[in-house]
């Protein structure tokens, strides 16, 4: 069954690769694009969003890194010097970005200011003391990412009128890869029984997933969407317990968060840790989780790994 998971998620990637030029696929970050937008993206994420929009009629520049965490980055004098001279600036919003703030006000009266998960009309899931705004991670659902690439589209094509229809193919061609990437990973979870979909996860970054596939929120070792919290021993006691009670199989951290606690909980309860997920930032270049498309696979098929015992 590994292999044909391994299969289907290959022979996607082979697909996009032939049907649509590689805008972004596989694209290292910190290497600007030739286009005449300067669009400044916070995370990895909205960078490879806006990235397969723009393509080359855009300047790509980026604020975080592959395995940077969003919630605990610092920005720097590079930062401030780059908003100031952006033409478009995207970030996820939702509470994820709350450093960019201040840097926003020294951007250009004429700078156009995005915070796409809130202006993409996405249901958000209800926040934590830590995120009062909302659930930010919001691109765990491939669906709410067509909903955002339609106002990437949008924006870049009111900043920059005469390369609107390029805009417009490119992020339909985007879209259809959302579509098939959304059918796929249902396709590998429709081979493990539901009340095997059991997921505890370092911090709680994956609800969207959750609710889109069909899985069990056991826990998270981190019980806050944010990995800025600190749990208490009480906290860390109950998800043991939960562990132990559901008979839950694996637990999955992230690549860009330090997994000691989690290998705590490990060694507790005899549980594998799987240390590899790719949660609120892609991968380095050259991982298998350095595009958003490649991570939801890869993502997916660490998890059906683990909750099948493997």
């Amino acid at each position: 069954m590994q292999g044909k998971r391994i299969g289907r998620s290959a022979a996607l990637l082979l697909a996009i690769a032939v049907v649509i030029p590689m805008l972004s696929l596989a694209a290292p970050f910190d290497q600007p694009r030739p286009g005449g937008l300067r669009v400044l993206a916070t995370t990895t994420q909205i960078q490879d969003f806006v990235t397969n929009v723009g393509g080359d009629r855009i300047t790509m520049v980026p604020v975080l890194g592959g395995d940077d965490d969003p919630h605990e980055y610092q920005p720097t004098a590079d930062d401030a010097r780059n908003v100031a001279n952006a033409d478009v600036i995207f970030q996820n919003g939702v509470g994820l970005e709350t450093w960019l703030d201040k840097l926003a006000q020294n951007a250009k009266p004429s700078t156009l200011i995005v915070k796409l998960g809130e202006a993409a009309s996405i249901p958000i899931r209800a926040g934590d003391a830590e995120e009062p705004a909302g659930d930010p991670h919001v691109w765990m659902d491939p669906t709410n990412v067509q909903l955002m690439v339609l106002v990437i589209r949008d924006t870049l094509s009111r900043a920059d009128p005469a390369n609107g229809p390029v805009y417009a193919t490119n992020a339909a061609a985007y879209t259809g890869q959302l579509t098939q990437l959304d059918n796929d990973i249902r396709g590998q979870w429709a081979i493990l029984p539901p009340e095997q979909r059991k997921l505890v996860t370092n911090h709680d970054a994956f609800g969207y997933y959750v609710a889109r596939y069909g899985l069990i929120f056991v826990g998270s070792v981190i019980p806050s969407l944010s990995t800025e919290a600190e749990p208490s021993a009480a906290e860390t006691q109950q998800l043991i317990q939960n562990i132990q009670a559901q008979d839950v199989k694996a637990i999955f951290t992230e690549s860009s968060i330090n997994p000691r606690l989690a290998a705590q909980i490990s060694q507790q309860t005899g549980v594998r840790i799987y240390s590899s997920l790719y949660g609120d930032s892609l991968g380095q270049p050259g991982s298998p989780g350095d595009t958003y498309v490649k991570m939801m696979l890869y993502n997916t098929d660490i998890m059906i790994a683990g909750m099948s015992g493997r």
